[in-house]
């Protein structure tokens, strides 16, 4: 789902139709499903991390707005999104693992 917005083009000095993407939640949904819940923590920090990080574009000329829902919190917030991520990754993986081994399967 795109998100839209009516606001002054600087590059085409007209008002435009400024246009960003959305999040494909069905793929995360189903994900999520077959994870068993798992990957709904993935899905909440993307789908935040990433309505900060994107910006409108005029969809005349293609250039950047300043999104006035736009909030910058720097790399902090962005490295422990994704140090939160790589956690939840190793966790899924040992618990993979762990679920082989029991079964008597050897993952190698």
């Amino acid at each position: 789902m795109d998100y839209q917005m009516s606001q002054y083009c600087v590059v085409c000095k007209e008002q435009r139709l400024f246009t960003k993407p959305g999040i494909t939640h069905t793929l995360h949904f189903v994900i999520t499903f077959f994870t068993a819940g798992s990957w709904a923590i993935i899905w909440l920090l993307l789908t935040l991390d990433r309505s900060r990080k994107i910006g409108y574009r005029c969809t005349t000329c293609g250039a950047l707005s300043k999104d006035p829902e736009r909030e910058n919190y720097g790399p902090f917030v962005t490295n422990l999104i994704k140090a939160i991520i790589a956690i939840i990754l190793v966790i899924i993986f040992f618990f993979v693992i762990m679920l082989l081994l029991y079964l008597g399967t050897t993952p190698i």
